[in-house]
């Protein structure tokens, strides 16, 4: 073990605290997670754990409806913590597609709408329907009564089964347990108290094991900091909370995994959760990033995106890096065309209009160096610009989204992306991620790269 807390001179063992440490449970079998540092065994237990969530949308003190990124991690009548301030949810409802427009809404005047689904919807529901906002005052069957125009939107009609979006997901009740109500910020933590317990068994929903209680190879002091869920709780995010002891050797990364894959920045941005649609380039280090369903990142100039993130990375929405190489010339596909744009200098490590020529040692990215897809090059028209970089560096990452680094079509298709997900501890991976050559009357762009890396500790 490294940076055992024992002291020889008082013979006793010098925890130190550690408040709200953020895990993903695995969406795979054995459901299990295991701390930074090996938890102090105690009796009774001083390890405690929540369900963890973020908000959506900034509250005022006076609002009584929140948004949450997962709202199928809450239940009605549970009390959350939003910085001090404690919150009872009265009812929820879903933030993802609820359903459909059964009938075209042909004034922007109109107070009234009729959907195929009304039983998703409540009193107090923000919509959204195209780009409007729409107020929910009343709910009748499939009828739903609106104020138009919300939130400084412009109403206008509406088509025959657009989708419905339902942006505020959680109703509540302000100040509860005598705390008091205030604002809070978009990306603060939302934390469901009494959501999880201990147990010295196989876990039911809503319980953790601890593996100091399983008495391995009859050693009642047995403790990895390793904890089993049940899979009812997979892919929920947890705040773990335990005094620690010290970190086992194994816990530590492979040094033969270079310092780029391992590096998971400062923290320094805090949390990002998304609000809508944003354009993101660069480096970028957070605590927590969620990138939420139905919102679009677009890589911006110069054409590459880095986010390191201390603790969990979720994306459930779409990263689009399409095209977006267009200072980089191409190799390949004829003498006397011309690139897109002039050449820059930035990261580099793969040529254009080809495959990447990455240096690659055990199947992972060995260098430092990375780049983005070029302009594809032909005789006499310019080519199709190429497709960006995409790199995750987390502890944990949640990937249900999409990330899209396609090279563009031209008269030379443009070199697909680059794309790295590297995590320390557990990536789930049930996305999509396109790397495609652009596609051309002569030669297509050649396709990109694509990596995830589980590093291990």
């Amino acid at each position: 073990m490294s940076d055992y807390r024992y002291d020889p001179f008082q013979n006793s063992l010098q925890a130190v605290s550690v408040t709200n440490e953020v895990h993903i449970i695995p969406n795979s079998s054995p459901f299990t997670i295991r701390l930074r540092e090996v938890p102090y065994k105690a009796n009774p237990s001083t390890l405690t754990m929540r369900v963890m969530d973020f908000l959506v949308a900034a509250i005022t003190d006076t609002q009584n409806y929140v948004t949450v990124t997962n709202p199928d991690s809450h239940s009605a009548d549970e009390v959350l913590t939003v910085d001090s301030e404690k919150l009872q949810v009265t009812a929820k409802s879903s933030s993802s597609v609820a359903t459909t427009l059964s009938a075209a809404i042909t004034s922007t005047t109109a107070t009234t709408c009729t959907v195929t689904t009304g039983s998703e919807f409540l009193v107090g529901n923000v919509i959204k329907i195209d780009n409007e906002q729409l107020f929910v005052t009343a709910v009748s069957g499939s009828t739903l009564t609106v104020k138009r125009g919300h939130n400084g939107t412009i109403a206008t009609t509406h088509l025959n089964a657009a989708e419905i979006y339902i942006l505020n997901n959680l109703t509540v009740t302000r100040g509860y347990d005598s705390t008091t109500a205030t604002s809070h910020s978009i990306a603060t933590p939302v934390y469901i108290n009494s959501s999880m317990s201990e147990v010295a068994t196989t876990p039911t929903a809503g319980q953790f094991w601890p593996d100091y209680s399983t008495s391995a190879d009859g050693d009642d002091s047995w403790n990895t900091g390793t904890i089993q869920f049940n899979s009812v709780d997979a892919g929920k995010l947890v705040a773990v909370s335990y005094q620690k002891i010290g970190t086992l050797v194994d816990s530590l990364l492979p040094a033969e995994y270079p310092w780029h894959l391992r590096d998971l920045g400062d923290g320094s941005e805090g949390d990002f959760v998304s609000a809508g649609n944003v354009t993101l380039s660069g480096e970028h280090h957070y605590r927590n990033f969620v990138l939420n369903t139905n919102h679009t990142i677009t890589i911006g100039d110069p054409g590459f995106l880095i986010i390191k993130c201390q603790n969990v990375c979720i994306v459930n929405g779409t990263i689009n890096g399409n095209g977006v190489a267009t200072n980089f010339d191409g190799t390949g596909g004829g003498a006397g065309g011309t690139s897109a744009s002039k050449f820059k200098s930035v990261f580099v490590a793969a040529t254009s209009g080809n495959t990447p020529t990455l240096p690659i040692q055990n199947a992972i990215i060995s260098s430092g160096e990375i780049a983005l897809g070029g302009c594809g090059v032909v005789d006499g028209g310019s080519g199709g610009y190429g497709g960006g970089y995409c790199q995750i560096n987390s502890e944990s990452v949640l990937f249900n989204g999409q990330i899209n680094l396609n090279g563009l079509s031209s008269n030379g298709g443009g070199g697909g992306g680059v794309c790295v997900i590297a995590a320390k501890k557990y990536i789930s991976d049930e996305g999509v991620v396109s790397v495609s050559g652009g596609i051309t009357a002569g030669t297509s762009g050649g396709a990109g790269w694509y990596r995830k890396i589980t590093l291990g500790g």
